[in-house]
């Protein structure tokens, strides 16, 4: 059976932890990234919300690349409130990779 990755987005905050233990775990050179961390928001750069305020939104998303080895992957148990994803290929991302965001 093939490995698959589930990504709770409600838990992501956009650290960038995961990608640094990745880094970090696998020896990577500094420019060698295997997961990056997008975020979703008003497009106008890193960290910038959408909408005006009080009515602000913003969400990140970790896209594991094709290099990702699933060294530590773990899947985990949904209940039927998740909304399940995964990301197209064209966008250069490892396949197996699962996302959840509660509905």
């Amino acid at each position: 059976m093939a490995k698959k990755m589930l990504v709770d987005l409600q838990r992501c905050v956009g650290c960038w932890t995961c990608a640094m233990a990745c880094k970090v775990g696998n020896g990577l050179e500094d420019d060698d990234y295997r997961i990056i961390v997008r975020t979703n928001g008003s497009g106008a750069g890193i960290d910038r919300p959408q909408g005006t305020y009080p009515n602000l939104r913003m969400g990140w998303q970790p896209i594991y690349q094709k290099s990702c080895t699933f060294c530590q992957a773990v899947q985990r148990c949904l209940d039927l409130h998740y909304h399940l994803f995964e990301i197209p290929a064209r966008e250069g991302t490892r396949a197996n990779v699962t996302y959840a965001v509660r509905e």
